[in-house]
């Protein structure tokens, strides 16, 4: 940057000092030529100058402040008019070459790393060959510093433009992307280093993406996950996971920017367990878990812990259990009671007991326990906001059976294995990212 500014100063002073060499050889002249000059017009004034080209066949400028590159220079042909090569030197050490055709259209385009350990040498980062109209690739490759192959690319007869992807010893596959002249993805093969498939996504043309995920610890091609990706950032993914054989779906889920919820199920296609993330400020996790003719037994809600992030790698709290009967289809799948925790997980501060004829009314009764497990407190509800009667009792005085619980297994949380990778939405690209 120095040198550019020395530059920028010795031209200025060059220019001041020809200016000034004119003016006096013009008030030393012969009398008979001053007269003579005083009477030429402009144009022919000029004309006795030193002539100066108007366009150099190198030209330097310097980038506003703010851009990523550090100077630019472009050389023309010898008319002076034809752009042939453009080369920008950026400020993190990388320069690049783009060369140019007759018709002022980018041809080919050479980035080079920085220069590293006091060699003269640029080692190439990336090269394009271009199409026609100066824009598409025709074809492409990308270096690592070592010069083993990142990518290369080119354009096949039907018009598709493919990209290979290398493993980092340059040589084998880790995926293969297809494109049409828009640039939009088609379709992509992603491989292990053994080279089976992982993944494959196929693009619709409304522009959803349907990935199919495979066992990365079977020797050949295993479905683990089936999944539909949209556009938008609210419809999220929906999916199936299968079995250790692919034969069998044992799980379902749908994820989202609000939610995800897993379902998981028994070999007779009926649910055994749902979990449902929630990303709200509380985070809820809620777990229910059903009987074998899929009706809830009990349901679970946790909270997330202060710190913690959202989703499976979080971690919760228990909060409150909603117990149902074994048989609750005449209650309409309704709770017969909620029992709500303490921060250890096991205290047990309160039990609701709802009016099941008006339940949605918020009738009912919630009984305040002591951590005896006395009743401290019942509070009988008329509707959600009216209390009808209140009764308070000393500890150990008063226990209610509606209060008691025997199977304690209602406060272990059941166990289950999150499916994934799901995909993860980013705002800047506005898109749902899987890898």
């Amino acid at each position: 940057m120095a040198s550019i500014r020395k530059l920028r100063v010795m031209l200025t002073l060059s220019a001041s000092v020809l200016f000034l060499l004119i003016l006096l050889c013009y008030n030393y002249a012969p009398l008979s030529q001053k007269s003579s000059s005083e009477n030429l017009t402009p144009l022919a004034l000029k004309a006795q100058l030193p002539a100066f080209p108007d366009k150099m066949a190198k030209r330097v400028s310097v980038p506003t402040q703010g851009s990523s590159e550090e100077v630019r220079t472009e050389f023309y042909d010898s008319d002076n008019v034809t752009l042939r090569m453009r080369e920008i030197v950026y400020k993190n050490g990388i320069t690049s070459y783009i060369h140019y055709r007759r018709n002022k259209l980018a041809e080919k385009m050479e980035e080079f790393y920085p220069l590293e350990n006091g060699s003269n040498t640029r080692v190439l980062k990336t090269r394009v060959f271009y199409e026609n109209d100066g824009v598409l690739f025709a074809s492409h490759q990308s270096w690592r510093p070592d010069q083993t192959l990142i990518k290369s690319g080119s354009r096949l007869d039907d018009g598709t433009y493919r990209t290979i992807t290398y493993f980092a010893d340059g040589v084998t596959t880790e995926r293969v992307q297809n494109f049409t002249r828009k640039r939009d993805m088609t379709d992509e093969t992603v491989y292990r280093k053994d080279g089976v498939k992982a993944r494959v996504t196929l693009v619709t043309q409304s522009g959803e993406r349907q990935v199919t995920v495979y066992r990365a610890d079977a020797a050949t091609e295993v479905t683990y996950m089936v999944m539909t990706i949209s556009r938008s950032q609210y419809s999220g993914t929906t999916g199936k996971v299968y079995s250790d054989d692919g034969s069998q779906v044992i799980a379902e889920f749908q994820s989202g920017s609000f939610k995800t919820e897993f379902n998981f199920l028994n070999s007779d296609g009926k649910p055994r367990l749902s979990a449902r993330f929630e990303r709200t400020v509380a985070g809820h996790l809620t777990i229910d878990t059903y009987v074998q003719d899929a009706q809830v037994k009990f349901s679970q809600v946790y909270l997330r812990r202060p710190g913690s992030v959202h989703g499976c790698e979080g971690s919760y709290a228990l909060s409150t259990v909603d117990e149902s009967a074994a048989d609750n289809s005449a209650l309409g799948k309704r709770p017969f009671r909620r029992i709500f925790l303490a921060e250890d997980e096991v205290t047990i501060k309160s039990v609701a007991i709802p009016d099941q004829n008006y339940y949605f009314a918020g009738k009912g009764t919630l009984y305040e326990l002591y951590p005896s497990g006395f009743v401290a407190k019942k509070q009988v509800f008329s509707n959600h906001s009216t209390i009808s009667s209140v009764t308070e009792f000393p500890d150990g005085q008063y226990r209610e059976p509606a209060t008691e619980v025997t199977d304690q297994s209602i406060f272990k949380r059941a166990k289950f294995q999150c499916p994934g990778p799901l995909p993860v939405w980013n705002q800047e690209k506005r898109s749902w990212i899987l890898d």
